[in-house]
């Protein structure tokens, strides 16, 4: 799998620490940031209360997520053990 874009993917990205990563990013890069979770309406009701962040939907147990690193260059790993 290569780097398809420039946007920052944060899995787990409306969690209590991914939030944080989120905003701090939010406000110190040029790229998009997406934040990234299982559950679509967390993550777009996350994303909707910060400029520059986005949502998507991610499960990191299914087989292949391709089309959720669509964009991506980065990816920021925010799950819990």
């Amino acid at each position: 799998m290569t780097a398809t874009g420039d946007a920052i993917l944060v899995v787990g990205g409306y969690g209590t620490i991914g939030r944080t990563v989120c905003n701090e990013l939010a406000n110190s890069v040029s790229e998009g940031v997406i934040a990234a979770g299982r559950s679509p309406e967390k993550a777009h009701r996350f994303a909707d209360t910060i400029a520059g962040v986005n949502a998507r939907t991610l499960d990191v147990n299914e087989e292949s997520f391709d089309e959720s690193l669509a964009g991506v260059g980065t990816v920021v790993m925010c799950l819990d053990a």
